[in-house]
């Protein structure tokens, strides 16, 4: 309520107060929540070592949200020891309760063999959980997986197919690879409008998020 501003002016600090609360009574969501809370900085100093250690509470609870949020801690070594092999096991539970972030996660941890040995196969197994949940991320690497033959059989319909579902959400690498397919005639027919589109499409959103940053 406080933190969304929903029926009462938005109030961080007075969110934090109420999450606190619950989060101290074992409430897994809450105990979710004020983590995220000090991670961003959000009505509290921010603090990442107060982070892991609400968001391990919830997480210990099996709340699927706060071993999706552990994950990137240990594997950037925000507030804790860096660690890829935890950082893979808390993306794991996460993925497994279907959390698309953490599914992509997975696969680019295999992807990279950081925390596990390197698997293509099972990059791409993860990858295309998170894909078919309309991750783009996912859908982009999945494609490139396709094009390259890693992990999956060489198939550029596939790639294409991917590439294009995530261009379509405003992916600008996937914007730019399906122009190169267009480009090449690689499983569409050479098209230098549809090129041209789609490279246009990327141009215009990377400019869009240059300014973006700059503003802030």
């Amino acid at each position: 309520m406080y933190a969304k501003g929903r029926g009462v002016q938005q109030d961080d600090s007075e969110a934090v107060k109420w999450y606190r609360m619950a989060a101290e009574q074992g409430d897994a969501a809450a105990q979710n929540n004020l983590g995220w809370m000090y991670a961003e900085g959000r009505g509290v100093q921010q603090d990442d070592a107060e982070a892991v250690k609400w968001y391990r509470k919830a997480a210990a609870q099996g709340h699927a949200i706060a071993q999706s949020n552990l994950g990137p801690m240990y594997a950037e070594g925000r507030g804790v020891q860096q660690d890829d092999a935890e950082a893979v096991k808390w993306f794991r539970k996460a993925a497994e309760h279907g959390i698309a972030s953490a599914q992509f996660s997975v696969g680019l941890m295999y992807d990279q063999g950081r925390g596990v040995q390197r698997d293509h196969a099972e990059a791409a197994t993860w990858y295309r959980k998170a894909a078919d949940q309309g991750y783009d991320g996912a859908q982009l690497n999945l494609a490139v997986m396709y094009v390259e033959g890693w992990g999956a059989e060489q198939d550029d319909v596939e790639a294409v197919k991917w590439f294009r579902k995530a261009a379509e959400q405003g992916n600008i690498k996937a914007q730019r690879n399906l122009a190169k397919m267009y480009a090449e005639g690689r499983a569409v027919p050479q098209n230098k409008i549809e090129e041209e589109k789609w490279r246009r499409m990327a141009d215009e959103l990377a400019k869009d998020l240059g300014r973006s940053r700059d503003e802030h």
